[in-house]
């Protein structure tokens, strides 16, 4: 049987601390990695998430944009409308032309067609057209 010289000993107890040492290190290297693939993993679901956000919202900017657009037209016109109604109020000055315009406003309202209105409050078709539109958007408010 060979016997270990105690010459060899401190070099045997290197050389065990040497292979003990490598055995660590291969390890911590094997965890090192897998967390590290865990982590790519983690941070590519992370940034397909991010960018499912990102289209997301810039749907709903588009969208958001598009109705403030529709409700600045749409108060411009009823702007517009308010301005004519107004006109043709002051047109009218005296009391039976504005009761009139009133009475065609309640007429409309109520779903009389535009011609009977014409006919009934003796309004011009235009005039008539206006408190129509009016009409409407005031239902729509």
């Amino acid at each position: 049987m060979n016997a270990i010289a105690p010459d060899n000993l401190p070099l045997l107890a290197l050389a065990a601390t040497f292979v003990l040492t490598a055995c660590g290190c291969v390890a911590a290297g094997l965890a090192f990695a897998r967390r590290h693939r865990a982590l790519a993993e983690a941070l590519t679901v992370q940034g397909q998430r991010i960018d499912g956000l990102e289209r997301d919202l810039g749907a709903i900017l588009t969208c958001s944009r598009r109705i403030g657009d529709r409700l600045a037209d749409s108060e411009r016109a009823r702007a517009a409308l308010q301005k004519q109604l107004d006109r043709l109020r002051h047109h009218a000055q005296g009391g039976d032309e504005h009761l009139a315009v009133e009475h065609a406003m309640k007429l409309l309202a109520g779903g009389l067609p535009l011609e009977e209105v014409v006919r009934v409050c003796e309004l011009s078709e235009g005039e008539a057209e206006i408190l129509q539109s009016l009409a409407r958007f005031r239902a729509a408010a």
